[in-house]
C-alpha cells in the first residue's frame, strides 16, 4: 500500500500490488461510500463469472470509503473461471484529514479442480481542501477504462495476464487523475486587519491538482 502521493511523479509509481490493512473504522458522521464485486462460477452453467466495473463517487469532509471484489469457484467446478474487478475513484471535497479506508479482494475456490479465479480491488482517493472535480475529459477516459475492463475474461486466457492488463489499465487511471482532477480551494480576503477565508463559492480559484493541496492515495489488491 502506498499513500499519500502529491507530486506526478510520485502518482506514477502509486500502482503496487500486494496486501492491504483495512483502516480504522471511522466516524459515525462520516460520509459512506460502498463499491465492489461480486462473481461467482457455476458447475454446468455460468462457468465463466465476471463482474468489472469502475466506480467515481464522492464525497464531503470526513468519509469511509469501502471496496471489495469476490470471486469464487462454486463447489462441483471444473475447469470454471470467476473474475470480479472493482476499480474504486474516490472524489473527497474539504477534507483535511485522510479518509477511512478499505480495500479487500477475496477469492475461494470450492471447486474439483482446474479453476482460474481472480478478483482485483482498486481504491484511488483524491482528497482536498477545496472541491474536488474531474473534467469531461476525464470523465470519457474512465469510461473507456471501464469498458475494457468489462472486455476483460479468464476464459482462454490465465490468471497472470488478465491481472498484467489491470495493472496497465490502472496505470491509466494514474495519469488520468494527475491532468484531469482540479480543485476549487479558497481565497483570502483583508477583514479586520487580518486575512479571513472567503468560501470557494464566493471566491473560487481553480488550479491543477499538483499544486493546489490535493493528495491521492492509492489501495490496490490482487488476489487468485
Amino acid at each position: 500500500m502506498k499513500k499519500g502521493f502529491v507530486a506526478k511523479t510520485a502518482l506514477a509509481a502509486a500502482v503496487v500490488v500486494g496486501p492491504v490493512v483495512g483502516m480504522s473504522a471511522g466516524t459515525a458522521d462520516a460520509t459512506p461510500v460502498w463499491g465492489g464485486a461480486y462473481a461467482v462460477a457455476y458447475p454446468w452453467w455460468g462457468t465463466n463469472a465476471h463482474w468489472s466495473n469502475l466506480q467515481v463517487a464522492w464525497a464531503w469532509g470526513p468519509s469511509n470509503l469501502v471496496n471489495k471484489a469476490y470471486a469464487e469457484s462454486a463447489r462441483g467446478c471444473w475447469g470454471c473461471n470467476a473474475l470480479a474487478v472493482n476499480v474504486q475513484v474516490d472524489l473527497v471535497s474539504y477534507a483535511s484529514t485522510p479518509p477511512n479506508e478499505s480495500d479487500v479482494a477475496t477469492v475461494v475456490d470450492k471447486g474439483n479442480g482446474n479453476d482460474q479465479n481472480l478478483a482485483a480491488a482498486a481504491m484511488f482517493v483524491v482528497t482536498s481542501p477545496g472541491r474536488v472535480s474531474l473534467s469531461g475529459s476525464g470523465w470519457a477516459q474512465l469510461g473507456s477504462i471501464e469498458w475494457q475492463l468489462r472486455s476483460l475474461s479468464l476464459e482462454g486466457s490465465t490468471t497472470a495476464a488478465v491481472q498484467a492488463t489491470i495493472t496497465s489499465l490502472l496505470g491509466q487511471v494514474v495519469s488520468i487523475l494527475e491532468s484531469d482532477v482540479t480543485t476549487t480551494t479558497p481565497a483570502t480576503s483583508l477583514g479586520a486587519g487580518s486575512p479571513t477565508a472567503v468560501t470557494p463559492a464566493v471566491a473560487p480559484a481553480v488550479a491543477p491538482a499538483a499544486s493546489s493541496g490535493v493528495t491521492v492515495t492509492s489501495n490496490i489488491q490482487f488476489n487468485s
